[in-house]
């Protein structure tokens, strides 16, 4: 008999029977909002996972050898903590914290895998394991308690619709005014066109306002998919300084524009020169 032959012989059974008894593998994952919460509530859901997984895999330490690590970015700064090492003690940990990833594995055991991978992209959870309703214990608790952190508006893709939004209002604001009479006298030519139209000044102030806010403000902090601060995560104590400034500078704009409001109400029709077919 062919060497060759008899290889696949043995083989075929042997590999059948390997996958016939092969434990399958439950896998539950999903994407989340974005998420602000303070180290000491992400220390404290590590904890309490840390403590589900043990209890999983109690009967299965003796299968693989458990691995734990979690790494912290912000920027160009980046920190690894390997084990289940608390975040809230680590003082050189970036403040705010951009991007967080951790990542538990043991082959064979009730829980293999639990990933959770938070950034300002996006943000999702993945827990994997042989028994099913360990695996689902917690993905359902990771779920609910990024759940309890979320907020409505946040992370790149809402930053970036948002931001076409505000740049294509403002620029129509600015053009508008110069567009408009030309655009009426095409229309219509047999219409009376003022020109400038009532209003120029402000809707093109307006327009350069909006752009001005769009670029100089920091909506990737404001709006971020992702954040872990060492101290309060409150809107308000978070951007204090920020919040300052702006009323500070908003004060005189809102002034000036209530004079120009006012000026421009005042202003008869007569007073502007008119384009006539």
């Amino acid at each position: 008999m062919n060497r060759y032959t008899l290889a696949i012989i043995i083989w075929i059974p042997i590999l059948i029977c390997a996958s016939a008894t092969a434990t399958p593998e439950y896998l539950k994952q999903t994407n989340i909002p974005p998420v602000i919460l303070s180290y000491t509530d992400l220390d404290r859901i590590l904890v309490n996972v840390k403590s589900q997984v043990a209890t999983a895999n109690k009967s299965t330490n003796d299968k693989g050898s458990p691995s734990a690590k979690a790494t912290i970015e912000a920027g160009e700064e980046s920190i690894s903590l390997p084990d289940w090492d608390p975040l809230a003690s680590v003082k050189s940990a970036p403040n705010p914290g951009s991007a967080f990833r951790f990542v538990f594995t043991q082959s064979d055991s009730s829980v293999s895998r639990v990933e959770i991978d938070l950034s300002d992209f996006s943000r999702k959870i993945v827990v994997e394991g042989t028994d099913s309703a360990q695996v689902k214990a917690i993905y359902s608790y990771l779920k609910d308690e990024f759940t309890d952190f979320s907020v409505s508006f946040g992370g790149y893709g809402f930053r970036s619709a948002l931001g076409f939004l505000a740049w294509t209002l403002g620029g129509t604001l600015i053009i508008h005014p110069f567009l408009y009479p030309t655009i009426m006298k095409f229309i219509d030519p047999s219409r009376t066109v003022i020109y400038p139209p009532k209003g120029t000044l402000l809707s093109v102030l307006f327009g350069v306002l909006v752009l001005v806010a769009l670029f100089l403000l920091p909506w990737g902090d404001w709006l971020t998919g992702f954040a872990v601060y060492s101290g309060s995560t409150s809107f308000i104590d978070r951007n204090i300084n920020w919040m300052s400034f702006v009323s500070l500078v908003a004060t005189p704009i809102i002034s000036i524009l209530t004079i120009l409001i006012k000026t421009a109400k005042m202003t008869p029709n007569s007073a502007q020169s008119q384009i006539n077919r």
